[in-house]
């Protein structure tokens, strides 16, 4: 294991808040200095952050440990006096696998990062606050007046941001990942694997590069009930701020469909979420793919998988568990097999705690969770970075949420690298699941050139 964060961030931190009137959070978004990171969801806050008042960085397996053990410290040190609506909060997720990545698009990431932004936008319903956190110093109040007018004077402008993808590419390609799917389900006809969740990389060619607001306003209007996320990497000095857009660091984007937890006046939700089909173009035929989807052999048993290892998973951390009906999750261009699963949760449990016990879900691993786990790194000639892992935000009460970083793509100048993966179980079909896959990158390829269905 090793950890990071300053000796200096256990000294005093201070934290004050300004409510504002709320400006266009795209705007804001382009608006502020990097690094920065952006969360938000349905029946959640949108948290806009900039600067790094505070940085935890981490990677082995204990990686969740030690990131729960410094932030515990910092937060013990943290002195806020205001809206609890504009706390301050740690943003960031942490990897796949518990080491740094080769990848050149995920050599900035490290295993897990967290910050406390120096600068934090909160939006919440027509109210908004800006939120500064200062290590070691008072802040000045009519120095956060200033820069709060300032937040709150930003104006919606147009922020097309969008590039024309000029050539994609898929790793493996379709042969080679075909074939690999035969030999995984081999290994399940085998009873060595019960399931495994298999990734494919499509490179996307951008003829000019995204700062990745346009992005986010896109996938926002489109997918409402996702998590959206934007997370900058920490450089070694990283002050926040109004600054001019432009060059930005590599940077991770997604809009998940998928909750790993909630954890909220104490109560824990997740989402067991596997079995995907299209949307069709009328209410009928729509309708029918969802009562096909609920009938598919395949898709039943995957999603069965998922649904009996998080609730026998999250059963430590609850003090009593609701699996409700299965139902169709309906998003913009896809639908899924949907399971919700809550509980109250048991005294001191944070939900650090429960995303350690989840990572990784079978929805993005497999099971068993290490035969899977050797498996996917051996078969996919890729590194997934931050693909699949969680993302999200926590606070000094050990609340927060998490998505699994899916529909998702690490940006980098003029390449997105975009992932997607699918499910196998024994009924699986290497054509259907190539497909399944296909459907998947759409989302975040529209996100990044609306022409792009109609050009491919």
């Amino acid at each position: 294991m090793a950890s990071q964060v300053d000796p200096a961030q256990l000294a005093a931190v201070t934290c004050q808040s300004v409510r504002i009137d709320p400006p266009p959070v795209a705007a804001v978004l382009r608006r502020l200095s990097s690094p920065r990171v952006l969360w938000s969801g349905p029946a959640e806050q949108t948290v806009v952050g900039s600067g790094a008042a505070v940085v935890v960085h981490a990677t082995g397996d204990d990686r969740f440990t030690a990131v729960q053990s410094h932030l515990g410290a910092v937060w013990d040190a943290l002195a806020f006096d205001g809206d609890a609506r504009a706390r301050p909060r740690a943003l960031g997720g942490f990897g796949f696998l518990p080491r740094a990545s080769a990848a050149p698009e995920w050599q900035t990431f490290p295993p897990a990062q967290f910050v406390i932004p120096e600068l934090q936008v909160s939006w919440e319903g027509d109210a908004a606050w800006v939120t500064r956190t200062q290590v070691g110093s008072s802040q000045q109040a009519d120095d956060l007046s200033a820069v709060a007018a300032a937040i709150a004077a930003i104006g919606s402008e147009p922020i097309a941001d969008t590039a024309t993808i000029v050539g994609r590419s898929h790793t493996p390609a379709r042969s080679a990942w075909e074939r690999t799917v035969d030999a995984v389900l081999a290994q399940i006809d085998a009873g060595r694997l019960e399931k495994l969740v298999l990734a494919q990389r499509l490179r996307a060619e951008l003829e000019t590069a995204v700062d990745g607001a346009g992005v986010l306003q896109r996938l926002t209007d489109r997918y409402p009930r996702c998590y959206r996320f934007l997370i900058e990497p920490v450089p070694a000095t990283a002050v926040g701020g109004l600054g001019a857009s432009g060059a930005r660091p590599a940077r991770f984007v997604g809009a998940s469909p998928e909750r790993l937890i909630a954890h909220r006046d104490g109560t824990i939700e997740t989402d067991a979420l596997a079995g995907t089909t299209t949307r069709g173009d009328t209410a009928a035929l729509d309708e029918w793919l969802a009562t096909e989807l609920l009938a598919d052999a395949k898709n039943s048993v995957e999603h069965a998988v998922v649904v009996e290892t998080l609730t026998a998973q999250l059963a430590p951390f609850l003090t009593d568990v609701t699996v409700e009906d299965r139902r169709i999750r309906r998003l913009d261009t896809i639908q899924h097999l949907w399971t919700p699963i809550s509980g109250p949760a048991a005294a001191e449990t944070t939900v650090l705690d429960v995303v350690d016990a989840l990572h990784p879900t079978p929805a993005v691993g497999g099971l068993p969770p290490a035969p899977a786990q050797t498996e996917i790194e051996a078969a996919e000639p890729f590194d997934r970075g931050w693909y699949a892992g969680p993302v999200g935000w926590v606070d000094a009460e050990g609340e927060g949420t998490f998505a699994v970083a899916i529909r998702s793509a690490a940006l980098d100048g003029p390449v997105a690298h975009c992932y997607a993966g699918v499910g196998l179980v024994g009924p699986s079909d290497p054509a259907m699941e190539w497909e399944e896959t296909q459907l998947k990158f759409r989302p975040m390829l529209e996100a990044l050139d609306p022409t792009v269905v109609s050009r491919w």
